[in-house]
Formats: C-alpha cells, sequence, structure tokens
C-alpha cells in the first residue's frame, strides 16, 4: 500500500500528539488514543476517499470515550481531518457524538431528519 506524503505527516502530527497528551487523555478518559491513530487515520484524512471504518479500527472506537477526547483535539488535526468523515466513522461503528457536543472548534449538528425544537 503507497502511502502518501500528507498521510506520512499526519502519522508523525498525531504521533507527537498523542505523546503530549496521552497521559492526560489516559488519567481523564476511557480508550487508546495511540491506537486510534494507528488504526483509524486513515479513514478521517480529508484527502482519502470514503471507505468504512476496518473491524479493527472500530474495536478501537467503541472502547474510547469520544467525548472525552474531543476537547483534546487540536485545530492541526481540524485542518489535516475531515470531521465529516470521523463523525461518519464513529456512527458506523456504533459510538456517534451526541448532537450539541464540542469537538474542537467544532459543534456536532443536529442528525438529519431529526426534530430541531
Amino acid at each position: 500500500m503507497k502511502i502518501s506524503k500528507m498521510s506520512c505527516l499526519m502519522i508523525v502530527c498525531i504521533t507527537l500528539f498523542c505523546a503530549n497528551v496521552t497521559a492526560m487523555v489516559y488519567t481523564e478518559c476511557r480508550g487508546d488514543v495511540n491506537a486510534l491513530a494507528r488504526q483509524c487515520y486513515r479513514y478521517f484524512e480529508d484527502s482519502s476517499s470514503k471507505e468504512n471504518p476496518s473491524q479493527e479500527c472500530c474495536k478501537v472506537i467503541q472502547g474510547l470515550d469520544v467525548q472525552c477526547v474531543c476537547p483534546y483535539f487540536p485545530k492541526i488535526f481540524q485542518r489535516l481531518l475531515s470531521i465529516k468523515k470521523a463523525l461518519s466513522a464513529l456512527q458506523f461503528c456504533g459510538n456517534p457524538l451526541a448532537p450539541g457536543t464540542k469537538c474542537g472548534d467544532n459543534t456536532i449538528p443536529p442528525r438529519p431528519g431529526k426534530d430541531r425544537r
């Protein structure tokens, strides 16, 4: 499998991010952020084609307290990753974010077809 320069850069950034906040996230949040970077980055890439996450990625997502991890989502990743793809992967794997949740600079919108009273 060929890896693009952008993918390599993103892996390095995610690894650095994980190294800096892993201890904080591990003490406050449930799940393995390093495994998320290893198993799922390609499904969140802004430049990647849309595909469903692998079983390995879903196992990581299902064990992750996504709402707890979201505040640690730095701006650099918001430029490299697609929030729509991330939300789609979370939904596909059965661990969606609740509407109104803040993740980095993004607020999760209401689900389509839901009443917006």
